[in-house]
Formats: structure tokens, sequence, C-alpha cells
């Protein structure tokens, strides 16, 4: 029967006990029948099956923890996959919204240099009509003291005519 050995142990190598074996700790031997139903007794070695079953639960334990703490991580990454997609899709929104804002704040900026060419077109023929303005106005001061000029002028001359 084949034992893994637990506790170095000497004990007989064949049934009839000829020879004497040191059987240590970790390996695993081919043990007559009777010697080993002794070490199994006496908790000194178990047998190759059964620690073949307890490494391949330990395995398998072990493998589902790994599977789980997987899963787990898979999960988090899905979530932060998700958070991920929402912000940048929140940065598409924000780069249209920014670009609607630069188009607004041209169409605002034309608009205003609009109004400042009409404005200063505006300004401009005030300044035109004030200019204007002046000249007729000192234009119409010399007519008007040309025209006392005359009258003086008329008023002085005697009248040719009032006597006759």
């Amino acid at each position: 029967m084949q034992i893994q050995v637990i506790q170095t142990t000497s004990a007989s190598k064949n049934p009839c006990g000829t020879k004497l074996f040191l059987y240590e700790t970790g390996n695993v031997y081919d043990i007559y029948e009777d010697l080993a139903e002794v070490f199994l007794k006496e908790g000194w070695g178990k047998k190759v099956e059964e620690v073949k079953q307890e490494i391949e639960t330990q395995a398998e334990t072990k493998l589902q923890q790994e599977l789980d703490k997987a899963k787990e991580v898979e999960a988090q990454l899905k979530a932060q996959a998700e958070e991920l997609q929402k912000l940048k899709a929140q940065v598409e929104e924000d780069k249209l919204k920014l670009q609607e804002a630069k188009a607004q704040n041209e169409k605002l900026q034309q608009q205003l240099q609009t109004k400042v060419e009409e404005l200063q077109l505006k300004l401009q023929e005030a300044e035109t009509a004030k200019t204007q303005n002046i000249e007729t106005q000192e234009i119409t001061q010399e007519i008007t003291q040309e025209i006392e000029t005359q009258d003086l002028k008329l008023e002085k001359k005697p009248r040719k005519n009032a006597n006759k």
C-alpha cells in the first residue's frame, strides 16, 4: 500500500521483519499491508490516495478562492469601466457645450463688432452733421451781418424819390 510518512519511523522492510528500514517524513513508500495499517493506526502516515484527495481538496478550495477573487476583481473592473464610460460621455457632452458656447461667443462678438461699426458710422455722420451745422451757422451769421450792414447803408442814404 502506498503510504506518505508523516513521522519518521524505523520499522521492518518486509513482512518477515528481517530488515529494519528508516521511513522518513514526507516520503512515499510502498509498505506491506500489515505495517501500513500500523502506520495509519499510529498516525505515522497517510494513504497516498487520502493525501491526493487532501491535496485535490486544498487545490479546489484555493482555486475556488482565486475564482471568487477573480470574479470580484472582474466586477470591480466592470464597475470602473462603466464609470469610465460615464465620464467619457460627460466629457463629450462638455466638449459639445464648449463648442456651442464658443460658437455663441463668436456670434456675439460679430454682433458686437457690427454694432461698434454702426455706432462709429453714426458718430462720423453726427460729427459731419455738426461740422455742417457749424458751417451753416457761420454762413448764416455772415449773411446776417451783411444784411445788417446793407440795412445801415440804406438808412444812411437819402431818399431821392421821397420829395418828388
